[in-house]
């Protein structure tokens, strides 16, 4: 033990005596660092906010509905929808859950909407205004006019997605004209009014949204029904042993369908973005490796003399590597230490400024740049370069055993 805590000791003065080397690898390693938890932070940032984006945008944490209806099998509108007596059932189940914060009713239907030049097509929402407002806010941006409301009078107006408003040269105020089949597989026609124009962010939904008050949908469709129940919840994410307690108190035929299954490009994206750190992570950890090696194969060949004498001496010369194994760890962790303070450092700078970054593909609206920091991942970090550099520092002094003692002395 008094012989690893001498070498250590004598280490840590080597780096010292070569101070101006040690520093540069020190700050080499302490970029990649750096580099590793910022694109890390970026990386947990983007999907914390695409986790937030799908379930505050609508998606809620889960949504209950019949399997067929999640199928998307039916034939003719809410053929496999919830009728009331379930949908009271559901809610009583659901509300034994003290996580539970909104449980929030929806109808989806297509069809038609005119104003008597122009017709488009549709996809559209009934929704209960209270209810969505309360659980996820203005979840869209209102472009022109007023969010809906829960009023009789209300329940026939309507909100348009800003480019599908643009093509029916349509403003707040007119009178437009809904078509969609019943749910008797007739066709029913349904005069609304244009409430408000909204932009969901999404510029390929924004051509086709419409959404309107539950009542006036299930009016054009001439259904009591429901398609789907989404469900809020007051914990980040469902845990898997409430998943299993509402799938063992649910209806054979109902199905729960979480915000990721209903979402699958979420998983894709954490693929992509999970292959693109790997190859990132590799290519600066190889750069750290290769300076770490050259830092140690110029220490081992101008300490020549001096390996030569400690060799002369009896020193095992596993001893004397285990030396420079204790210098590249000093090197590393110090960097390590420093990139990870860099890293909070731009942290905190993307938390107190805003920093917008473009809109993503298919978007209508930047970002603001967002780091997380982890403390987990910083140790992690530390760790695998700390392991980098043992491995650099054993294959650089792997001369030291190979030395020949007379000659080691002797060099000039």
């Amino acid at each position: 033990m008094s012989d690893v805590v001498l070498w250590a000791s004598l280490a840590w003065r080597n780096v010292l005596r070569n101070f101006r080397r040690s520093l540069l690898t020190m700050s080499i390693v302490a970029v990649a660092s750096a580099a590793l938890l910022t694109a890390l932070g970026f990386i947990l940032a983007s999907f914390e906010g695409v986790k937030f984006s799908i379930v505050q945008g609508g998606a809620g944490h889960f949504q209950l509905a019949r399997t067929e209806e999640f199928k998307n099998a039916e034939s003719k509108p809410v053929e496999f929808g919830s009728s009331k007596e379930e949908v009271t059932a559901l809610g009583a189940m659901l509300a034994t859950n003290p996580n539970i914060k909104k449980v929030l009713p929806r109808l989806t239907f297509q069809g038609l909407i005119s104003n008597g030049e122009n017709t488009r097509t549709f996809t559209g929402e009934g929704l209960v205004p209270k209810l969505e407002w309360q659980a996820f806010g203005k979840n869209f941006n209102i472009i022109e006019g007023d969010y809906l409301e829960d009023d009789e009078s209300e329940q026939l107006s309507i909100l348009l997605g800003k480019q599908l408003a643009e093509r029916l040269h349509a403003k707040v105020g007119d009178n437009l004209t809904l078509l969609s089949a019943a749910a008797t597989g007739q066709m029913n026609a349904l005069d609304v009014t244009l409430k408000g124009i909204v932009s969901t962010g999404i510029a390929v939904k924004d051509s086709y949204f419409l959404a309107m008050p539950l009542k006036g949908a299930q009016e054009l469709i001439r259904t009591s029904k429901i398609s789907r129940t989404t469900v809020l919840m007051k914990t980040p994410d469902l845990t898997e042993a409430e998943t299993q307690d509402f799938l063992h108190k649910l209806p054979e035929e109902f199905k729960l369908k979480t915000w990721r299954e209903l979402n699958p490009i979420y998983d894709q994206l954490v693929t992509l973005y999970k292959g693109q750190f790997i190859v990132l992570g590799t290519i600066l950890l190889l750069v750290a490796f290769l300076s770490i090696l050259n830092t140690i194969i110029m220490s081992v060949m101008e300490r020549s003399r001096e390996i030569g004498t400690l060799r002369a001496m009896g020193i095992d010369p596993l001893k004397i590597r285990l030396g420079f194994v204790f210098e590249s760890i000093y090197i590393c962790a110090l960097g390590a230490l420093l990139g990870a303070a860099l890293a909070k450092l731009f942290s905190v700078i993307s938390t107190k400024f805003v920093i917008l970054m473009p809109a993503p593909p298919g978007s209508t609206k930047g970002y603001p740049l967002q780091l997380l920091w982890s403390s987990e991942f910083a140790l992690y970090c530390g760790v695998i370069l700390s392991m980098v550099g043992i491995l650099a520092a054993w294959f650089a002094s792997r001369y030291v055993s190979k030395l020949n003692v007379v000659d080691a002395i002797n060099t000039n």
